[in-house]
Order: structure tokens, then sequence, then C-alpha cells
């Protein structure tokens, strides 16, 4: 380094903090290595990307809590066809990997259970749970992992909304947004095949209907 260039440095705040870092004046990871070997990272990096997209690997966000702002650039770079989910071929592998790890991997059972401790009822739930008080219906609810069944034929367990009080008697709420028929049918499929009864209640006829829904909750509730 030149005199002048040591003398701007000195006198430099900016530079000063730099120094600190206890990375200051250490050769970075690549030094001296190829070019090729920028390439290769690169492309293992692409392998893995597409790899998660494609579902074979499955991501570990249990337990984990992200700002505001992370999940705001993340919602927006999974817009549109960049939203994975919109893949058939990637929703068959996700459907294949999870249901071999709730088969197959302790510790990812173990997590996904915990995970659901933490849950809160939403809108959606509060509002049915405060109907069921209020009309004396015999359903409580078990959102928040107290009540799992499985593994079922799907290879996944399955924690309902609400469970009647007594009898094999589940009600799964819900919402038009996160669900399919399909997602709902495969539900029903596993509840049914382990003895339950299952009313599904989408949270469009909920707001639209409310009183007719109420009226069918209390003919499944007898």
């Amino acid at each position: 380094m030149s005199k002048r260039m040591k003398k701007y440095v000195k006198n430099n705040p900016h530079f000063q903090d730099g120094i600190k870092n206890p990375m200051y004046g250490k050769k970075p990871w690549n030094y001296g290595l190829p070019k090729e070997t920028d390439n290769k990272v690169k492309k293992l990096a692409e392998i893995k990307t597409e790899k998660f997209r494609s579902g074979e690997i499955v991501k570990v966000w249990l337990g984990k809590k992200h700002s505001s702002e992370h999940r705001r650039k993340n919602s927006l770079a999974k817009r549109g066809d960049l939203n994975p989910m919109k893949r058939e071929d990637v929703k068959k592998k996700m459907a294949k990997t999870l249901k071999d790890r709730w088969l197959n991997d302790e510790e990812f059972v173990k997590n996904m259970l915990k995970s659901f401790k933490n849950l809160k009822e939403n809108k959606f739930e509060k509002d049915f749970e405060k109907i069921c008080k209020e009309s004396q219906l015999p359903f409580v609810y078990t959102g928040n992992g107290s009540f799992w069944i499985g593994p079922c034929i799907s290879g996944k367990r399955r924690n309902p909304d609400f469970k009647h009080v007594s009898d094999k008697k589940v009600i799964l709420l819900n919402g038009d947004h996160w669900h399919t028929n399909e997602d709902i049918n495969e539900q029903v499929k596993d509840y049914e095949n382990k003895g339950y009864k299952v009313l599904p209640i989408w949270q469009s006829n909920w707001q639209k209907f409310k009183e007719d829904v109420i009226k069918s909750v209390k003919e499944f509730s007898n």
C-alpha cells in the first residue's frame, strides 16, 4: 500500500471500521483457486435450488421466526409462475417426500408436532368456537395440536380443527385461499379410514350462510 493510500485509510473513519473487522487483511476463501471453481459453486447452488423447488428437499423451517421484511420479500419472490406449488410435478414430489418423512423421520415428526403447539386460533376458528359454546355444541378446539390421528392411509398424520367430546366425529374449517377440494377430500378419506365422521366447513359458506351451517353442525353432533 502506498504512503498516500495509508494516509487516506488512516484519516477515513469508514476504513477504520473495516480494519476492526476480524476478517480484515485475510485472504478470501476462493483466493488462488481457478476460475472454474466459481462456475462449479454456481452450478451446485442452482442444483440445490431446483431440488428445493421440486420438493426433493424439504426445508427445515419449523421453530424459526422471520422478520416482517423477510416474509414480505419471500412472498414477492414466489408469486405467479415463480410459485413452486403451482407445478404439478412439484406437488407430487413434495407429497411423496412429506409422506416418507412422516413415516420414517422421527425428528421431523417431533418438530411438526411441536410446531403446532405454538399455533393460535384464527378469526374463523374463534368465531366457530364461540358459537359452539353459546349453542352448547359438543365440539372442542383441537387445531393447536392437542389431538392427532395417524399415520393415515395417505401416510400423513391428521390434526382436526374441532373434535366431538365423546363420539368419533371431527370438523374441518377450511379457508378457501389455503385449501383445495383435492386436499380436503384426501383428509376426509384419512379420517373415515380411521372410523371418524367428518364435516368440512368452507369459510365462504360460513360467512354467507352461517345459520344454515350452524344447523348442519347441530345435526352432525347428534
